[in-house]
């Protein structure tokens, strides 16, 4: 009974540890290039569900949102002030967030290439 409990342990933690192994593996070779815009939001009118969104994908990329470095834009499509201003609170907090306008893509994509 021992033996099977052990035998039953052992199986349990290699599945485990294999599981763990093809993860990381997956991690480092479908993770972005740094330095690279990886998300891209266009938020229009008044979008209670922003600040949630941003967060979770901060979370996603935070390897990359603790070095600074521009990984989500927002895309401010007619955005309400009270909108506005949470983007610009979130992009103050996470640092990793920028806010522009349709007609500035391209210009913060190049900044930061």
């Amino acid at each position: 009974m021992f033996q099977m409990i052990v035998g039953v342990l052992i199986a349990f933690f290699t599945v485990i540890g294999v599981t763990e192994v093809v993860r990381s593996g997956l991690r480092y070779f479908l993770t972005p290039p740094e330095g690279r815009v990886t998300y891209m939001v266009r938020v229009h009118g008044r979008d209670e569900g922003v600040e949630y969104i941003v967060r979770a994908l901060a979370f996603a990329a935070r390897e990359q949102c603790a070095k600074n470095v521009p990984v989500i834009i927002l895309i401010d499509d007619d955005m309400d002030a009270q909108t506005r201003q949470i983007c610009d609170v979130l992009a103050g907090e996470l640092g990793c967030v920028q806010v522009c306008k349709s007609q500035e893509i391209p210009r913060v994509i190049n900044a930061g290439a």
